[in-house]
């Protein structure tokens, strides 16, 4: 499947991967992670289980093929503005939404957003930190029309302990040495020794070498931010926000990436886990199959 641009009601337009056939077929939504792509979700693409599904993969701004686009910041916000713009010009009917590291957290507040701007929950509260409102990213009356039907993070950054790489992003930028760490960064990505530990993303070192600075770091900075601790005792915001969201959801994650103070977080709301046993952190494509198997279950029931 080969990325194709889509232009949207916005007059803006970024890469995707795409099989959309009509909008009487519900609609799986997949975003990538930090310094990633498309091409992380490839495999789906290829699966006759998927069949009945329009599926929708885009190279967020500033990642992939899409690079920079006018009036994007490359800030959560500005993502999801896009991406707002993007379900406005598909106007899927039921709408499944997947994220993966980043998009964990960033898909979180999507389906936070719509929840509130389809009158389905009052989201508000979760959000409010931020100083973006429901109304700031989602725009289009067109988006009334969808039924919201789950949602799914894939090793969804929801703790402090996590995200390192992001952390260690922002640091080195406060200290004005961001432009040779992430040159370091991308030729780490490429080595045996990361293959080694991240069997699952062969893909990465094109897509990170795809992939502008600029939009990296900015993720990395609301990234950041996203696990810093919110009112809610012993919680993040990205913790609280999972926890709270009023959908059918489930955490996936990999017995060798996820972090335990994550999984005990979890257990204590009606969050579903589902453990990848020996999986790293892409294990969508290291457990290709079984996770293939474990997301077209979870969408018959949902």
């Amino acid at each position: 499947m080969h990325i194709t641009p889509l232009s949207l009601n916005s007059n803006r337009s970024l890469q995707a991967r795409l099989r959309f056939e009509d909008s009487i077929k519900p609609t799986l939504l997949l975003l990538h992670g930090l310094g990633d792509s498309s091409q992380a979700w490839e495999k789906l693409f290829e699966d006759q289980r998927f069949d009945g599904w329009n599926l929708v993969a885009p190279d967020l701004a500033g990642f992939g093929g899409t690079g920079a686009i006018a009036g994007s910041d490359f800030s959560f916000a500005g993502q999801l503005k896009l991406v707002g713009d993007l379900l406005a010009t598909l106007k899927p009917r039921d709408l499944v939404i997947t994220g993966h590291s980043m998009s964990g957290v960033m898909g979180g507040w999507l389906v936070a957003s719509l929840l509130n701007h389809l009158k389905r929950q009052d989201t508000s509260s979760l959000t409010a930190w931020t100083g973006v409102t429901a109304e700031d990213l989602l725009t289009d009356e067109a988006l009334a029309g969808i039924n919201l039907r789950g949602f799914v993070s894939v090793e969804g950054t929801i703790v402090l302990a996590d995200a390192s790489i992001s952390h260690r992003a922002v640091t080195v930028a406060d200290r004005g040495r961001y432009d040779r760490w992430y040159e370091a960064f991308v030729e780490l990505s490429s080595s045996n020794d990361w293959l080694k530990e991240n069997p699952g993303a062969n893909h990465y070192k094109q897509s990170i070498r795809q992939a502008l600075p600029e939009a990296f770091l900015a993720c990395a900075r609301d990234l950041d931010n996203w696990k810093k601790a919110s009112d809610q005792p012993g919680l993040t915001h990205a913790a609280h926000l999972l926890r709270s969201i009023d959908l059918p959801r489930a955490y996936c994650y990999g017995s060798r990436s996820v972090h335990p103070e994550a999984l005990k977080v979890l257990r204590e709301s009606s969050t579903e886990l589902i453990r990848f046993e020996g999986a790293g952190h892409w294990l969508m494509i290291e457990q290709s199959e079984w996770f293939r198997e474990v997301l077209a279950e979870k969408l018959k029931q949902w």
